[in-house]
């Protein structure tokens, strides 16, 4: 008897797993958008850079301006809910 008759198949992934894929290509999408952006401005903008803090995206900004932004991704898969941060 063959190993693969005896042991079925397993197409899954631990949730851990999917987290981090989920992050992974978040950052991918949210550093090419941001380089993307920074190419099409020609001048030096005061205020803050965009910026991947390791979790969501975050756009430039003017200083004193506040931001908010959608859960990110993953956490939406965590929590089951959206909202904002």
């Amino acid at each position: 008897m063959k190993f693969e008759e005896v042991v079925p198949e397993v197409v899954a992934r631990h949730p851990t797993c999917n987290f981090l894929l989920e992050v992974e290509k978040d950052q991918l999408d949210c550093v090419r958008r941001l380089k993307e952006e920074e190419a099409a401005s020609n001048t030096k903008e005061p205020g803050c850079k965009g910026t991947w803090d390791n979790i969501a995206c975050w756009d430039r900004a003017e200083f004193g301006e506040t931001v908010t932004i959608p859960c990110p991704r993953a956490l939406k898969t965590i929590f089951g809910r959206t909202g904002d941060l």
